[in-house]
């Protein structure tokens, strides 16, 4: 599949894939032998998604997608959407294209984007295969970097995304993987059950 037709049917099919999970989040906080969790939980056609949000990071969606950015930590921000494009298997076409996508989603006033990283399943989502991209960019005078992990988590496609400073990255997306780690996706028959970690 070459990149206009990939990036085509992403564009084409963006309202459907968004109108299947609602991003406005529902956020609780307890605490569990001296541990304090931040639960988000968002409503999506069929149930519910869940995961364990980043503390201190603040918390704000909408329709289209959750946005959420670390305390103290300028220019540093996480986006969950859906994703129009589904993916079954990562092989080198879709994966060019994926990252030909990956260096378009670049800030417009960035200059010097570069493709500098691709890691395959590095957040384990069950039997689910993902991939992330890496780019980094200079804007504002600064090296920045941002991440897009693309990955499809039984019938909802998603796309997570991290962008921060680059002297930032690398322990926001430590941060970043190990709060997306936890999410899951819940039936309405089914009571919601996570693995605190």
């Amino acid at each position: 599949m070459g990149f206009t037709r990939l990036l085509f049917s992403f564009v084409l099919s963006a309202a459907s894939a968004t109108a299947a999970i609602d991003f406005s989040p529902t956020v609780l906080e307890s605490e569990e032998q001296g541990f304090l969790y931040r639960s988000v939980t968002l409503k999506r056609d069929g149930g519910t998604a869940t995961f364990f949000a980043p503390l201190g990071w603040s918390i704000r969606g909408d329709r289209s997608a959750l946005k959420m950015a670390p305390p103290k930590k300028d220019f540093a921000e996480a986006i969950i959407r859906a994703s129009p494009l589904v993916v079954q298997t990562f092989d080198e076409a879709t994966l060019a294209a994926l990252g030909e996508i990956a260096l378009a989603a670049a800030p417009p006033t960035s200059q010097s984007v570069q493709l500098v990283g691709r890691t395959e399943n590095v957040v384990a989502f069950g039997n689910k295969s993902s991939v992330e991209f890496v780019l980094s960019y200079q804007m504002f005078g600064r090296l920045f970097k941002q991440s897009l992990l693309f990955v499809n988590p039984g019938e909802l496609p998603l796309v997570f995304q991290l962008m921060a400073p680059a002297a930032d990255f690398d322990a926001l997306s430590q941060t970043f993987h190990r709060s997306i780690s936890s999410w899951q996706l819940v039936t309405e028959e089914a009571a919601p059950s996570q693995t605190k970690s």
